[in-house]
């Protein structure tokens, strides 16, 4: 009984030797395909570049004798960009503010105040 079983034992040595010779490659090239396919690329933020620097800057440079209910609305868009980074898109899509063109309503004022 020992020798048939040991006979089994290698025969199905040899069936597992030939399947890996004829498909054996085609495994290893699956294998080495899923774990490949699963690779997680690495996200790195650098900060903003220097390009946006400058574009940030270009935008909120305002000038000195602005009212300060604009000076405070510059501020209110700068804290939000420091959250959201969407000055430099916008940019893009719109161009620069022209803050000395800007213009105050009392309406404009009286529709922030019951907004607050």
């Amino acid at each position: 009984m020992d020798y048939k079983f040991g006979f089994k034992l290698y025969f199905m040595n040899q069936k597992l030797r030939s399947f890996l010779l004829h498909n054996g490659s085609s495994l290893l090239l699956l294998f080495l395909l899923l774990l490949g396919g699963c690779k997680k690329e690495e996200v790195v933020f650098m900060g903003p570049n220097q390009a946006d620097v400058g574009v940030r800057k270009k935008f909120f440079n305002a000038p000195a004798d602005l009212s300060d209910n604009l000076k405070n609305i510059i501020e209110k868009i700068k804290s939000q960009d420091e959250l959201h980074q969407f000055v430099p898109d916008m940019v893009k899509r719109i161009g620069y503010p022209n803050w000395q063109a800007s213009v105050e309503s009392d309406k404009a004022k009286s529709q922030v105040e019951t907004r607050a």
